[in-house]
């Protein structure tokens, strides 16, 4: 993977990644609000410094978290699994989170995905440094990815 640094905000940025990816398909939504194109799958997910995008011939969900302080209370209402640091509480976030966008539903659904269910599915990474990051995908896939400078 290539870091492209731009000097652009997150929403640019999503804006910039999806034209330099997607080009000038056109996106459609599914009833649940997935963005999706005709010829391919694709998810987008932005925090702290980075916007990614991964695109796909199949249904895909990424979601990447800076790893910050959190109150770990909030997981007795979004994980059935225990977590007892922010970084297991991000870990397993994404995990869902990218579960979630994977199958096109909503976060109040977060707390009912069993992460052993698509263990198969799930690819972590430690590549970015201070964030917890997963893709939920059944084949192979693209990261593209832009560094957003931290004084925007």
């Amino acid at each position: 993977m290539n870091i492209k640094e731009h000097n652009i905000d997150k929403k640019q940025g999503s804006a910039l990644i999806k034209k330099e990816v997607l080009g000038e398909r056109e996106i459609l939504k599914r009833e649940s609000g997935k963005p999706y194109c005709r010829d391919l799958f694709f998810n987008i997910s932005h925090s702290g410094d980075f916007v990614l995008l991964a695109v796909s011939d199949f249904e895909i969900g990424i979601d990447i978290e800076k790893i910050r302080d959190v109150d770990l209370k909030i997981s007795d209402r979004c994980f059935e699994e225990k977590v007892s640091t922010k970084e297991e509480f991000f870990s397993m976030w994404t995990k869902k989170e990218s579960i979630i966008k994977y199958l096109g539903k909503t976060i109040i659904s977060m707390k009912n995905i069993n992460v052993k269910d698509y263990g198969k599915l799930l690819k972590t990474s430690d590549f970015f440094d201070g964030y917890a990051f997963c893709i939920c995908s059944e084949d192979k896939f693209e990261i593209e990815y832009i560094k957003i400078p931290p004084s925007l």
